[in-house]
């Protein structure tokens, strides 16, 4: 084999890892799906008129923008939920409600009575987004 022929030879082998290791590196910087926001934490929503506790809560891919809901025993509560991308809906099982379900920029409300004590999850029911952290947290105290 000729001088040529092994340095052509190696040229070709030593790109070839060059191209390798690139692409190693760039599939390993690729970054992870994430969720599109931070979500507040901890709020008490707000006392509008006859004594209602109102909570407007945004949803977006696999968060809500509060993640923490609190309020007392025997509360009216009304949820004003807008969906800010894809289609979502605010679940509370305990209390056997739920929203429908909106599209982008559209808003539903639903109100109950927190009538017992604890710590609830709510969640939106639509396709895997529980899954995907979709959930939050109604604390009801005395």
């Amino acid at each position: 084999m000729s001088k040529n022929t092994k340095t052509i030879i190696m040229l070709i082998i030593g790109l070839s890892i060059a191209m390798f290791l690139s692409y190693l590196n760039i599939k390993n910087t690729a970054e992870p799906i994430k969720k599109e926001s931070k979500p507040v934490k901890n709020t008490q929503g707000k006392i509008v008129e006859n004594g209602v506790r109102e909570f407007n809560i945004s949803g977006m891919n696999f968060s809500f923008s509060q993640s923490e809901m609190k309020a007392k025993e025997g509360d009216k509560i009304r949820v004003i939920f807008k969906s800010t991308k894809g289609y979502h809906n605010w679940t509370l099982d305990e209390f056997n409600v739920k929203t429908d379900t909106v599209e982008p920029g559209k808003t539903t409300i639903v109100e109950f009575i927190a009538n017992k004590t604890g710590s609830f999850k709510y969640y939106s029911s639509i396709s895997e987004d529980e899954k995907f952290g979709m959930t939050g947290k109604l604390i009801i105290e005395k």
